[in-house]
C-alpha cells in the first residue's frame, strides 16, 4: 500500500476526498484498563504500539497529583509507569520494536520536555530554533529516527520536524498551512499528521522524500487527524464526519477508507490512536464515562 500512496500521489492520495466511506472495518478487539476494578481510575490513554503490542500512553488519576502518568503496558498485561522525580505529569507518545519509547513531561516549574527513552537512557529531545520548551515528539520508527514539531518564536506557528537518530533535524511545513503537526513515521520513512490551514480548518497529509500529499476522510467536516502508518502504508486516524455524533475513526488501505469501531461496546466512543509497524492497532475507547485502552487487528 505504501507504494501505492506514494507512487501515485496526483492519482490516488489528492482524489482521495472524492471517495466515499466503504464499510466498516472488520477487526478484532482486544480491550484493556490500567486498573480493571476500576476502569475510571486512572482512565486510560493509550498513544502507540509497537509490534508485539507492547501499548504506550499516559493514565489519567483523577484527583490525584500528578494526574498524568506515562505508562508501558505489555501484551501479557504487566505495567509500569515512568515519572521523572518532581514532575507534575508524563506522557508517552510511541514506541518502536526494539523498545525505544518516545514521550514527554512536564517539571515542577511547569516547562514542558520532549525526551526519548531507550532502557535506563533518557535523551532530551530539544529543537535548535524553537520556542522555550515548545518541542513535542508524536513519532520513532525502528532507526529511532522521530517526528514532532515546535513553536517558531518568531510567527507562534508549529513547525514539523523529523529527527536523525544521530541528533540532526530536518524541518517541513505543508504549503501554504499555518500549523504542521506530524504524528507517525514508518520504517520506509513516510511521514503522516495533520496540518492546520488559514481558515483553522485540519486536513490530513502524507509526507514523502520532500513530497506532501493531502489525504481527507470523505465527508469530513473540516477535521481530519492522520495519527498513524505502516510499513504496508496502512493509515489511521480520525475526523469529524457529517451526520456523526462524534469523531469517526478510520484506516485508510489500497485507496479505500473504512470505519473503526468495536461493535461489542455500542454505544461507545471509539479513537484510533495509532498503528505498530506490521499493522496493529491501538486507541480508546469511552463507554458510560470510563476510558478503555484497546488493541485490533482490522482488515
Amino acid at each position: 500500500m505504501f507504494r501505492v500512496v506514494i507512487g501515485c500521489f496526483a492519482v490516488c492520495v489528492l482524489a482521495a476526498s472524492s471517495l466515499q466511506a466503504q464499510t466498516q472495518a472488520s477487526c478484532n478487539f482486544k480491550v484493556f484498563s490500567l486498573n480493571p476494578s476500576n476502569p475510571n481510575n486512572p482512565a486510560t490513554h493509550p498513544s502507540g504500539v509497537n509490534d508485539n503490542s507492547t501499548v504506550v500512553g499516559y493514565g489519567d488519576y483523577p484527583q490525584a497529583t500528578p494526574g498524568f502518568k506515562a505508562f508501558v503496558r505489555r501484551s501479557g498485561g504487566s505495567t509500569t509507569y515512568w515519572l521523572p522525580q518532581g514532575a507534575l505529569w508524563s506522557g508517552f507518545s510511541a514506541r518502536n520494536n526494539n523498545g525505544s519509547t518516545v514521550g514527554g513531561y512536564v517539571d515542577s516549574s511547569r516547562n514542558a520536555h520532549a525526551v526519548l527513552l531507550q532502557g535506563s537512557t533518557v535523551t532530551q529531545i530539544v529543537h535548535p530554533n524553537s520556542a522555550a520548551h515548545s518541542t513535542g515528539v508524536s513519532g520513532i520508527n525502528k532507526f529511532n529516527n522521530t517526528v514532532g514539531s515546535y513553536t517558531d518564536p518568531k510567527t507562534g506557528n508549529q513547525i514539523g520536524f523529523k529527527r536523525y537518530s544521530g541528533g540532526g533535524f530536518v524541518d517541513f511545513k505543508y504549503p501554504g498551512a499555518t500549523q504542521t503537526l506530524p504524528a507517525g513515521i514508518n520504517d520506509n520513512g513516510a511521514i503522516v499528521g495533520t496540518y492546520i490551514a488559514t481558515d483553522n480548518s485540519n486536513h490530513g497529509f502524507v509526507y514523502r522524500n520532500g513530497t506532501f500529499a493531502k489525504l481527507d476522510y470523505p465527508a469530513s467536516n473540516s477535521a481530519t487527524n492522520l495519527e498513524g502508518i505502516s510499513d504496508a502504508g496502512i493509515i489511521v486516524g480520525d475526523a469529524g464526519a457529517s451526520g456523526s455524533s462524534g469523531p469517526v475513526s478510520f484506516m485508510y488501505k489500497n485507496g479505500v477508507f473504512k470505519r473503526i469501531a468495536d461493535p461489542n461496546l455500542s454505544p461507545s466512543a471509539t479513537i484510533v490512536r495509532g498503528i505498530s509497524a506490521g499493522g496493529i492497532i491501538t486507541g480508546e475507547l469511552v463507554k458510560s464515562g470510563n476510558w478503555y485502552g484497546f488493541t485490533a487487528i482490522c482488515q
